[in-house]
C-alpha cells in the first residue's frame, strides 16, 4: 500500500476502512476475466464483492464466487499448516526475454548460467535435486519451443544444470533464427535426502569443489546483496532472471 518500505497494519477494526475502497482486482483471486465480469455486474471494489447477494455471486463463479467473497470479508477456516507440510514445488524454472536478440552461444550459455543460479538456490532451500532439466526458447518471430533431458545423476549445482541445459539447447537449436527469450527448468525433483539417489560412476571431487564455491556465493550474496559477486560470464548477461518482461538498451 505505501511501496516500497512503509508498513500497513491491517487488523479486524480497520480492515474494512483500508481494504474495501481497493478495485477488486487487488484482490488475489480476481484475475483480468473475473474483473471484467464483476464490473459488469456493477461490482468494482474489494467492499463490493464483500457486501454483494451471495447467491448472485455463487451462480455467476460457483464455488469461487463464494471463496471471493469470504476473501473480501476477511474470512478464512482452512487449518494453518506448518512451512514443513507445504506442498513442495514440482519443477523449478527461470527465464527472461533479452533487451537484445541472443545470436550467439556464449549468450545463451551465460544467460542459461544466471539462471540455473537462481534455479540452484531454490532447489537447496527447498533440499530438492533435479533428475532432469528442460529449456524453452523463443526465437525473434516468436516462434516458441521446448526441449527436456534426464541429468546423468540428480543434482542441485548450478553448473551442472546450466551445462545440461546448453547441451541440451546445442543439440536441438540453431543461430538459423536470433533467438528473443529462453529459459531453464529444473524438473523431475525429489528430496535431496532420498535412500534412492544413484549417483554416476564417473563422479569426482570437482563436484564438491562446485558445492563449496556455489555455498560461498550464496552465503556471500544472502549477507552482501544478490549484485555483491557475480561470475564473469554473468555481467554481460543480456537475459536476466530478476526481472520479467522486454528490456530496452
Amino acid at each position: 500500500l505505501k511501496k516500497p518500505d512503509a508498513v500497513t497494519v491491517i487488523s479486524t477494526d480497520n480492515f474494512k476502512k483500508i481494504i474495501w475502497p481497493l478495485y477488486c482486482g487487488e484482490l488475489l483471486m480476481v484475475g483480468g476475466s473475473t474483473q471484467k465480469a464483476l464490473r459488469s455486474m456493477g461490482i468494482f471494489t474489494i467492499g463490493d464483492i464483500a457486501n454483494a447477494d451471495t447467491r448472485v455471486l455463487k451462480n455467476k463463479f460457483g464455488k469461487n464466487g463464494i471463496s471471493m467473497q469470504n476473501a473480501a470479508r476477511g474470512l478464512e477456516n482452512s487449518p494453518v499448516s506448518s512451512y514443513a507440510q507445504r506442498t513442495k514445488p514440482k519443477s523449478v524454472s527461470h527465464s527472461a526475454t533479452a533487451e537484445f536478440d541472443l545470436t550467439n552461444k556464449e549468450q545463451i550459455f551465460s544467460a542459461f548460467l544466471e539462471f540455473s543460479e537462481s534455479i540452484s538456490e531454490k532447489l537447496k532451500e527447498e533440499g530438492l535435486l533435479a533428475k532432469g532439466v528442460g529449456i524453452t526458447t523463443t526465437t525473434a518471430d516468436f516462434e516458441c519451443s521446448q526441449f527436456q533431458a534426464p541429468l546423468e545423476s540428480p543434482t542441485d549445482l548450478s553448473y551442472i544444470i546450466a551445462k545440461a541445459a546448453f547441451t541440451l539447447f546445442e543439440k536441438n537449436c540453431t543461430f538459423e533464427k536470433p533467438f528473443r527469450a529462453v529459459g531453464v527448468r529444473a524438473i523431475q525433483l525429489i528430496p535431496k535426502n532420498c535412500p534412492a539417489t544413484q549417483l554416476s560412476l564417473f563422479d569426482d571431487n570437482s563436484n564438491k569443489r562446485l558445492e563449496i564455491i556455489e555455498k560461498n556465493i550464496i552465503d556471500i550474496r544472502h549477507k552482501y546483496g544478490k549484485n555483491a559477486i557475480k561470475r564473469a560470464s554473468s555481467i554481460n548477461n543480456p537475459a536476466k532472471p530478476s526481472t520479467p518482461g522486454f528490456y530496452k538498451r
